[in-house]
């Protein structure tokens, strides 16, 4: 709500109308107690006029009247006024005292009050400041009379100076009204628009395109704190709805290269055991099947799908590199190299054996049942971790067993 400036009219000549009414009293006292008739002489008709004329002064003190009427009251015949008279001229003269020390404050006070409005005037922080210019106003109105002449150009120069201030920040609060018009319909609009894309699964240009609409958002300006907060509420939900969209799929999309990734990891390790056969040619058919299970597992994300087909692509190159060179090799070559390849078998068939005897030994340790129900619990983990090592050594004993086999049968044909 616009603050406007507002000064009591009554409270500002309160202290004229007080001053006038001391001035009243003394005329309407003078009339009952010395009436034309009890005035015994043109002296003390001089001397009730000097005494008005002091209390008229109080309404807007002047030191140089004050004096001279001081000197014509002591330059009277020397016998003077009666008692009543001289008492009231010494009350006039104190009530003159008291009410020109007074103006004198409050004309101290109010020229402070003007100067400092004067600077406020046209200041830009306009909710402050008019704090600041209503707490002089009300500073102004416990000031009290400054007198006739000198309280009105002061009160004219406040005035002026209040008034001045309200007027600025009444049209600046004017045009932020309009400028908030203005940006809410701009949101208004960037609302249609987030509400028709929102649902998009486009998630890299929509992704651009919530984020240029942010832009939009943001220059579009204050709409004012209320309506301000309905709409962000109306635009930031068909966004956030899309972001969790958005981030659910990539979740997903996340969750479905890591298991590509396992299983190209796997299909690797499976190629590597091809590779270390003999016969290459008789193995043809399962690298092949590994090359479609490889174009099967999918992707496997950015970071790994590159430096994954580089070692799979290497294994499948040095596979058929050996094909090559085994299909060169002479009949008797080829019955050598298949006596070396027994050899070796031998040995890694006899090493596995070796390694799963050993396996056994350790499982009957750990396994004793005269163990404490403490030391079994602890050796669980363990016992685990070497079945599993046992039975992986068996298949690749049964694979070596087969191996061994079809390179005897390979050599019986030559």
């Amino acid at each position: 709500m616009e603050e406007v400036f507002i000064m009591d009219k009554d409270k500002v000549i309160e202290d004229i109308i007080e001053t006038e009414e001391v001035v009243e009293t003394h005329h309407n006292s003078q009339s009952r107690d010395f009436g034309w008739e009890s005035l015994a002489s043109v002296e003390q008709s001089r001397q009730n006029e000097i005494i008005s004329e002091i209390y008229e002064l109080m309404s807007n003190p002047d030191e140089t009247k004050f004096k001279a009427l001081k000197a014509e009251w002591e330059s009277l015949p020397s016998e003077g006024p009666d008692s009543a008279v001289e008492l009231r001229y010494q009350k006039g003269l104190e009530t003159y005292d008291r009410r020109s020390e007074q103006v004198a404050v409050a004309i101290n006070i109010k020229k402070d009050l003007v100067n400092r409005a004067e600077m406020l005037k046209d200041n830009e922080n306009f909710q402050t400041t008019a704090r600041e210019l209503q707490d002089l106003q009300k500073k102004w109105r416990e000031a009290g009379f400054a007198g006739k002449s000198i309280d009105q150009d002061l009160w004219t120069r406040f005035r002026e100076a209040n008034d001045y201030f309200f007027e600025r920040r009444s049209k600046h609060f004017d045009e932020m009204n309009a400028q908030r018009g203005v940006a809410a319909e701009l949101k208004e609009a960037i609302i249609l628009e987030v509400e028709e894309i929102h649902e998009s699964d486009d998630w890299k240009n929509t992704s651009r395109m919530m984020n240029e609409l942010m832009n939009r958002w943001k220059k579009a300006g204050f709409a004012g704190r209320e309506i301000d907060d309905e709409l962000w509420a109306r635009f930031n939900g068909p966004r956030q709805a899309f972001y969790a969209r958005q981030s659910a799929h990539f979740d997903a999309m996340r969750l479905e290269q890591d298991k590509a990734r396992a299983a190209k990891e796997k299909i690797i390790e499976e190629v590597r055991d091809i590779l270390s056969l003999q016969n290459p040619s008789e193995h043809k058919a399962k690298m092949d099947a590994k090359f479609e299970e490889w174009k099967g597992a999918g992707h496997s994300g950015r970071e790994n799908e590159a430096s994954l087909w580089s070692i799979f692509k290497a294994l499948q190159d040095e596979f058929f590199t050996n094909m090559k060179n085994e299909m060169a090799l002479t009949s008797e070559e080829r019955r050598n190299v298949m006596e070396e390849d027994l050899e070796r078998l031998d040995v890694r068939i006899a090493a596995l054996e070796n390694l799963n005897d050993m396996i056994e030994i350790k499982l009957d340790t750990l396994e004793n049942p005269s163990l404490s129900v403490a030391e079994q619990e602890k050796n669980k983990e363990e016992i685990e971790q070497l079945k599993k090592s046992k039975k992986d050594n068996s298949e690749k004993l049964d694979a070596y067993h087969d191996e061994l086999k079809r390179i005897e049968k390979t050599l019986n044909t030559l």
